[in-house]
């Protein structure tokens, strides 16, 4: 199968590795505006790529947009018209809906994605929507590329693409910025500078990996670490006294709104 990635940035290249890597069955095309893109893609995988998106889109079965949401009305106007009906456009853009890709390009094959970047070591997670029109090789083709990146789930309407951006699209940001705190606190409770790090991304590490061979819910699991009267309970509650809870809560909902709100933009 023959699949051309409009866009050549990092999400792009860290697909392209994984599928070099897994020796999948792909012939692959890239295309980007920016030489220095260009030349840094043909010299770490050796691939056909070019400026030009007729060239690259051209005989191919998949078209990945894997460009930023601003730049898609532009790769729209050039490429309108020019689908064929064997082609299926993939899209791993946030905040675009179905609707306005085939509205934008004049297209009814399409498969909505919404990665994430622990994909880049092939430990995501992908939510994905299709039309009705895309056909049951193109829908299986995808589950492959996404399974190199990781795991991925297909959602029978596009509405849970949005909810999924807000838990998993955006997911990582919130660990990271939880890793971040952490760190932080330690340096000023006067931990070794040296072992803070591991400390950190051990617990949330082997924390993760317990709840996922664990048949017990993420609350048994907390209660078992919560002994009365412990460090363990002065620190939650306190957590809890401070709103820890509901800032979680509220800012999933906000990166939610905000979803949603991307895609009524991309309607007007």
């Amino acid at each position: 199968m023959k699949i051309v990635f409009v866009g050549g940035g990092t999400m792009a290249q860290a697909i392209i590795s994984s599928l070099i890597s897994s020796n999948k069955k792909f012939e692959i095309t890239v295309s980007d505006p920016i030489l220095k893109v260009r030349n840094e893609i043909k010299k770490k995988f050796g691939l056909f790529v070019t400026d030009n998106n007729l060239l690259a889109i051209k005989n191919s079965d998949l078209i990945i947009l894997c460009i930023k949401p601003q730049n898609f009305k532009i790769v729209a106007n050039e490429i309108y018209g020019k689908i064929t009906n064997d082609q299926t456009i993939v899209s791993i853009m946030a905040g675009i809906n179905i609707n306005t890709i085939s509205k934008a390009i004049s297209t009814m094959k399409i498969i909505r994605i919404m990665p994430n970047t622990p994909a880049q070591i092939g430990k995501g997670i992908s939510a994905w929507n299709s039309t009705l029109q895309v056909s049951k090789e193109s829908k299986l083709a995808v589950k492959e590329i996404l399974g190199v990146l990781g795991d991925e789930i297909e959602f029978k309407e596009e509405k849970y693409i949005d909810m999924a951006t807000a838990i998993s699209g955006s997911g990582p940001a919130y660990v990271f910025l939880f890793i971040e705190f952490l760190e932080k606190v330690g340096k000023e409770i006067g931990l070794p500078k040296d072992k803070i790090k591991q400390l950190v991304l051990k617990t949330i590490s082997g924390s993760v990996e317990l709840s996922s061979n664990s048949d017990k819910s993420p609350e048994e699991l907390r209660k078992l670490v919560t002994s009365p009267g412990g460090t363990t309970e002065a620190g939650i509650n306190s957590m809890i006294m401070n709103n820890f809870h509901k800032s979680i809560v509220t800012g999933v909902k906000k990166a939610y709104d905000r979803a949603k709100e991307l895609s009524n933009e991309e309607k007007t």
